[in-house]
């Protein structure tokens, strides 16, 4: 073989090789950057859910935000502490919490979904004041607990009354 078709050979490699490289680094780095964004979607995502405030700084995890609780947070997770104490199906992550690890927190929050319907149904039989059996027809909104926990909402008045009975909210005089 002569010398200008191993240099060609050669070079022709090293073209396939270097392009490789390219096309390979490139769509990582596109992959890399959805990631991120999806990622700072989730951030926004339990950052609005749980009320928590946030700020692109480094933590000890080098993690490129802090999350902050405040006030509508506590509630929040009082609210799930009180659940979770009187009904244990409904798991509530102490750990996370501590930590700060607020994307586990709400993995944890929805892993409980399936058994908010468990859990809401034995609410409604363990109250004196309403059972289930006795709503006949009308249906129980199954979102009702996960809402209760997450916005403190109690429009709905026989939930309420559920959530009185059960010692989870106090009466209102009005």
């Amino acid at each position: 073989m002569s010398k200008k078709k191993r240099y060609i050979i050669v070079t022709l490699f090293l073209f396939i090789v270097s392009g490789t490289f390219f096309v390979s680094y490139f769509f990582i780095s596109k992959s890399q950057q959805f990631e991120e964004k999806m990622e700072m979607k989730d951030i926004h995502y339990v950052a609005n859910r749980y009320q928590l405030d946030y700020v692109y700084d480094t933590n000890e995890n080098n993690d490129p935000f802090i999350f902050i609780a405040t006030s509508g947070t506590e509630g929040i997770l009082a609210r799930w502490r009180n659940v979770s104490d009187k009904f244990p199906v409904i798991e509530y992550p102490e750990k996370a919490i501590k930590e700060g690890d607020w994307l586990t927190v709400n993995e944890v929050f929805v892993s409980n979904y399936s058994n908010f319907d468990e859990v809401l149904t034995d609410m409604y039989d363990e109250a004196p004041g309403v059972s289930v059996s006795q709503l006949g027809d009308e249906v129980v909104n199954k979102s009702l607990l996960r809402r209760y926990i997450l916005y403190r909402n109690t429009d709905d008045e026989t939930f309420m009354k559920v959530l009185i009975d059960l010692k989870f909210e106090e009466p209102h005089n009005g």
